[in-house]
């Protein structure tokens, strides 16, 4: 999901403005490509990959969800080739059931969690498209 970034804020404004709201927030900087803000909220790994007019939005769930996708995925795909051979096979081997199980996860997640992952979306698009008053005019009205 993308996140517009219409005031055309920095990595760094948007990590300081995401990290005063969600203390756990990281900022690192892969060796190739864009800047992550990586921020644990709620059972999720927001993941904000971020470009110069917006950032993209993901997450990772939690590892034993993603393991016991992939455990499930090798069990059914045993099954499976168990089946077409008509004898017991066991498929431990193949990247298809690990994808499989990753996607699987990843869609029972998102779709059970959805007002969670919405709520947030809508946080993040409030933090990065607010303009910040400077801090002389704050506590003008006092």
């Amino acid at each position: 999901m993308k996140i517009s970034n219409s005031a055309s804020k920095s990595a760094e404004q948007i990590f300081s403005e995401i990290q005063r709201r969600f203390p756990g927030a990281r900022l690192w900087r892969p060796l190739t490509g864009a800047p992550v803000i990586a921020v644990q909220h709620r059972g999720f790994r927001f993941l904000l990959r971020y470009k110069k007019d917006h950032l993209r939005l993901d997450f990772l769930p939690p590892l034993l969800w993603l393991a016991g996708g992939v455990l499930t995925t090798f069990v059914l795909s045993t099954a499976a080739t168990s089946l077409i051979c008509r004898e017991l096979t066991i498929n431990i081997g193949g990247i298809i059931p690990v994808i499989a199980g990753f996607l699987l996860i990843r869609m029972l997640f998102k779709s059970s969690r959805r007002e969670t992952f919405e709520r947030f979306q809508s946080e993040i698009n409030v933090l990065v498209n607010t303009v910040a008053a400077p801090a002389s005019t704050l506590f003008s009205h006092i």
